[in-house]
Formats: structure tokens, C-alpha cells, sequence
């Protein structure tokens, strides 16, 4: 068995699971699982990340670290997530919680509660 024909038939493979979960009972979650699928299908030179809609977690690192920020300059705006990142202690109920332990937790999740002052002061300068 070649490379390609191993391809083609993972291809038909995708293709007839997606054609299988259109049909699946609950409409929306398997209209929405149908519709990643096949846009990762026809565009499979694409990123993952893209394919499937999923927000790459440097963008979401960033988001987060701006929905922390206070007010003040820079440095003390990093000053202040660098305080916050080294006090957070994770609980259960982080997971579902809005505001700042939920933000938290989010970035621990990603694993990026370890950022530098500098590296937090160039995301939220822009740069």
C-alpha cells in the first residue's frame, strides 16, 4: 500500500464521518462538528488552529493579559498581572468564574502564568 493511497482513504474516511454526523440527531452540535470537519477537508493546507476555529493561544495569552490590566503605565500595569500571576492559587471553582480568577485560571490552562514584566509590558503595548 502507497502513501497516496493510504491518503485517499483517510480523505473518504473524513468524508463519510462527516457525512454521518450531519445526520446525527442533535442538529446543532453535529452541524457544527460536520461543518469544522469539512472546512479542515477542503482546505488541508490551512492551520488546525484555523480549520477548526480554535483561537491560537498567543492571541488568547494576549487577550487575557489586556482583560487583566488596570490602569497606570505599562510597568505598573505589569507590575500589578506579575503580582496577581504569582499570588493565584488554583481552585475548582476558578474554571467558571468571571473576573480575575477566571482570567487566571485561563492563562495557567495555557500555561503562561510564568510571563516576564518585559513580555507583559510588550503585549500590552502592542508590540
Amino acid at each position: 500500500m502507497s502513501d497516496e493511497s493510504v491518503t485517499v482513504a483517510a480523505a473518504l474516511h473524513i468524508v463519510k464521518l462527516v457525512d454521518r454526523v450531519w445526520r446525527i440527531a442533535d442538529p446543532a452540535d453535529a452541524r457544527e462538528l460536520a461543518s469544522r470537519v469539512a472546512d479542515a477537508v477542503e482546505h488541508p493546507d490551512g492551520r488546525v488552529a484555523d480549520a477548526f476555529r480554535i483561537e491560537p493561544s498567543r492571541d488568547r495569552r494576549d487577550r487575557i493579559v489586556r482583560d487583566l490590566a488596570g490602569d497606570g503605565s505599562l510597568r505598573k500595569q505589569a507590575s500589578a498581572i506579575r503580582q496577581k500571576a504569582r499570588r493565584y492559587r488554583a481552585q475548582p471553582g476558578d474554571r467558571a468564574t468571571a473576573g480575575e480568577r477566571g482570567l487566571l485560571w485561563q492563562l495557567e490552562q495555557i500555561g503562561s502564568l510564568d510571563l516576564s514584566e518585559r513580555q507583559i509590558r510588550r503585549i500590552l503595548g502592542g508590540r
